[in-house]
């Protein structure tokens, strides 16, 4: 009986390390999801500081009549930027709690999906405005488009990778 109850502990103790060791593999992946959605983010706030200094530089090569436009555009770039910022320190101080709830993570994504539509929508629609302007402001707002469909792409490429993950 004795030879059984320690077979028993000692089977306990594999079946405990083993989940330990899965535990911390499935913790280690968290982490990296984390660090990528960062890495992500950090792009993400790259990408639109860099838009941000195109549309200053073409705010004061633009006619009169455009300036009004390229500031607006230049004014919604910096607080898309001021807005990824945000999102990338709260994005780092939610990151260990994401460690462990992979399901947290897939609603914070839902999220900020539904948050970069609706700033995609804004755009196009400045986008559409912008084409009774110049032909340098039409070729512009032709230029976002395509960037906008990209990010597009990117956001629905990491929605199909949390999808992936989560099966």
């Amino acid at each position: 009986a004795l030879e059984q109850q320690v077979a028993a502990a000692e089977e306990r103790a594999r079946l405990a390390s083993e989940r330990l060791r899965m535990l911390s593999e499935q913790n280690q992946d968290q982490e990296e999801f984390q660090q990528q959605k960062l890495k992500a983010a950090d792009e993400r706030v790259r990408f639109f500081e860099h838009l941000s200094q195109e549309a200053q530089a073409a705010a004061g090569k633009q006619l009169s009549a455009s300036e009004g436009l390229a500031k607006e555009q230049r004014r919604c770039l910096e607080d898309a930027a001021e807005s990824y910022k945000s999102k990338w320190v709260a994005e780092q101080s939610r990151s260990e709690q994401l460690q462990s709830e992979l399901h947290t993570a897939k609603v914070s994504q839902d999220q900020e999906l539904i948050a970069l539509r609706a700033k995609i929508q804004q755009l196009e629609s400045e986008q559409e405005r912008s084409t009774s302007e110049s032909e340098r402001a039409q070729q512009e707002a032709k230029r976002k488009g395509d960037e906008l469909s990209e990010v597009k792409k990117e956001e629905l490429a990491k929605a199909k990778r949390i999808k992936e993950l989560e099966q």
